[in-house]
């Protein structure tokens, strides 16, 4: 092993590699034993629902079959509709596929990837053989066959061998981060040097648990039911950071309690802290924060869903960036007429579909073209200089493994496991075993060719139509927070609305840190940043809940002011901010003041930030 290791490899991945490569192979010969046409198809498969986890991988095949049968149906049904009729068949796939990547975007996890594979699964049935529409429906078929085939092979032999996962889990992850929030509150009530912001937690940390939350909940029902818990608990523990900001000593004495997963022990820190805080805001958060904190040992509590952010601008931007993409390609091979120009399409599909939810597409879809380049050229060696000595469709086959083989060792390699899948991918797309062959040297090399148009189609769309990277993804998020807190400030909002849109801005506080932190972004500026957003709505719910009767007339009709100008704070800042302070030296309980004040600052403060959104386009 530290042979290997020296060399380059991830020893760690070899056996996933190896056994990923020996389950492809076995569903390549089986496919090519019962005689289907594809058999290919089976390989690629099994790579593609592969999982180290045994969890991941049983969800990633359900996925993948649910996929493959929705795009299956529409393409035959596209197919019966349009016949050969190019323009017909282009735009049906192009309003599919920006269909499947809106519903992709807007969903996360493996139910993202199976709406992505619905659209480009419809294209293999419709855009590989278009010329020809009668085979259309032995191409669905064949199709069928071959994934349920991959992905039992992939299930059976990664059932046997795939580990279980025996990482700290994410609730562990939030009992901890847990512990170490109160410690925070502990110091900053009592002024201890330990509480300044930069020892603190971070929302940071807490972005990157919610960032692995979906891959956990994937793994079972038990881990679904701990991820909706896990998720409310990183909510609360979002407000107390943020509520920090604002809260100074107190002059109360350190709590103490011990540094342990001892969950009475953790609950009467809360309790404690809870009693101490003199900020009424952070009283009703540690109360909040007790509460889903005793959720998680609660067996019969499932956890209600939380809201999650669902980046409806981007979603739609990636559903018009491909109708824009597939249109053009398409006209293309309408003029040209050439029977490669399904397979431009194809790849063009598959790589803005799949790539529009990555962080930084266009700098992927480099190493995505040289895995495509790499695996393009292993299919044309294969086919020319090795398949030739085959004399049988199964002599094929076995010149088809090695290559298998090189594949994995590319996928535990250091340098080249980022384009190990696609050199996979494609050099099994480009080797359909048929003997004798009847392709010439010049069209597999078109062929080739076309398929590695997807990429820098891709590429070119992604940077001409909507570019996506990680700033614009971080200012997609705080826009949508700005609107929400506009939409909270409308009247008629009910009350049982008020605990999820919380929730759902709570959650939209940790991607903004997730884009954030990527986008280079420092860690003050973003605490900063929704701070101030939290202070507008404690404003907001603070004078929406005040007693008109306990106010009195004229103090009334200056709240219900406020909170009217508060829908438009982004665009007369300074009059909100006037009308808050004025609110503020009109009451006499401590609390409005402290509130209205902070609202105040903050509005302020966001007007400034405000001039940098020009960024987004």
């Amino acid at each position: 092993m530290n042979v290997l290791s020296s060399c380059g490899f991830e020893t760690s991945r070899l056996p996933f590699a190896f056994r990923t490569a020996f389950a492809a192979c076995l569903a390549l010969l089986f496919a090519f034993l019962l005689g289907l046409e594809h058999p290919q198809w089976s390989a690629m498969t099994v790579w593609a629902v592969s999982q180290p986890l045994r969890g991941h991988l049983l969800e990633k095949s359900l996925a993948r079959l649910l996929g493959t049968l929705i795009g299956a149906a529409f393409g035959l049904c596209l197919m019966l509709v349009a016949g050969n009729a190019i323009p017909l068949i282009v735009l049906g796939m192009a309003i599919w596929m920006a269909l499947c990547a809106f519903i992709g975007n807007m969903l996360r996890g493996y139910a993202s990837y199976a709406a992505m594979l619905s659209g480009y699964t419809a294209g293999m049935v419709t855009l590989l053989d278009a010329a020809h529409p009668t085979h259309v429906a032995a191409i669905g078929i064949d199709r069928l066959l071959t994934v349920a085939l991959g992905v039992l092979a992939a299930l059976v032999i990664g059932w046997i061998f795939a580990d279980d996962g025996g990482d700290m889990s994410p609730v562990e992850r939030a009992r901890a981060l847990t512990r170490r929030i109160l410690l925070d509150v502990q110091n900053v009530l009592a002024g201890s040097p330990d509480g300044s912001t930069a020892s603190r937690v971070s929302i940071g940390e807490l972005a990157a648990l919610e960032g692995i939350l979906d891959a956990n909940a994937s793994r079972s029902r038990k881990a679904r039911q701990e991820t909706r818990k896990v998720r409310a608990l990183l909510a609360t523990l979002t407000a107390v950071v943020l509520k920090l900001q604002h809260v100074s000593a107190d002059g109360t004495s350190a709590t103490t309690f011990p540094l342990n997963d001892d969950t009475a022990d953790t609950l009467l820190a809360m309790a404690q802290l809870e009693r101490r805080a003199s900020d009424r805001a952070l009283q009703r958060t540690l109360h909040d924060l007790t509460e889903a904190y005793r959720a998680l040992d609660q067996i019969d509590v499932t956890g209600a869903a939380t809201p999650i952010h669902r980046d409806g601008r981007m979603a739609a931007r990636s559903g018009i960036r491909i109708f824009i993409a597939m249109a053009a390609v398409g006209g293309l091979w309408f003029v040209s007429g050439s029977e490669i120009g399904g397979f431009m399409l194809l790849g063009t599909a598959i790589m803005l579909s799949v790539f529009s939810t990555f962080e930084n597409p266009v700098l992927t879809l480099r190493w995505i073209f040289a895995g495509q380049l790499l695996g393009a050229v292993a299919a044309l060696v294969c086919r020319w200089i090795f398949w030739p000595w085959a004399d049988s469709s199964a002599g094929m086959i076995g010149w088809m493994v090695p290559v298998i083989l090189i594949g994995a060792l590319l996928v535990a390699h250091r340098k080249t496991a980022r384009l190990a899948f696609d050199f996979n991918m494609v050099a099994l797309l480009l080797l359909q075993p048929v003997w004798p062959q009847t392709m010439t040297v010049p069209y597999s090399i078109v062929s080739a060719i076309a398929v590695l148009t997807g990429p820098l189609i891709a590429m070119v769309a992604f940077k001409l139509v909507f570019p996506v990277d990680v700033g614009r993804r971080y200012w997609s998020v705080r826009i949508a927070m700005l609107d929400d807190l506009a939409h909270f400030a409308q009247a008629g909002l009910q009350p049982s609305r008020v605990a999820v849109w919380r929730s759902l801005f709570l959650h939209r506080v940790l991607m903004v840190f997730y884009w954030g932190e990527r986008a280079g972004l420092s860690e003050a500026k973003l605490l900063r940043d929704a701070a101030d957003m939290v202070a507008i709505v404690d404003a907001i719910d603070h004078l929406r809940s005040t007693d008109d009767d306990a106010s009195g007339a004229h103090a009334s009709r200056w709240r219900k002011t406020a909170l009217a100008r508060l829908q438009n704070f982004r665009t007369a800042p300074e009059k909100v901010s006037e009308r808050l302070e004025k609110l503020t030296g009109m009451s006499i309980d401590p609390l409005d003041q402290q509130i209205l004040h902070r609202a105040a600052l903050a509005i302020v403060n966001q007007a400034g930030r405000d001039m940098d959104q020009r960024i987004i386009g």
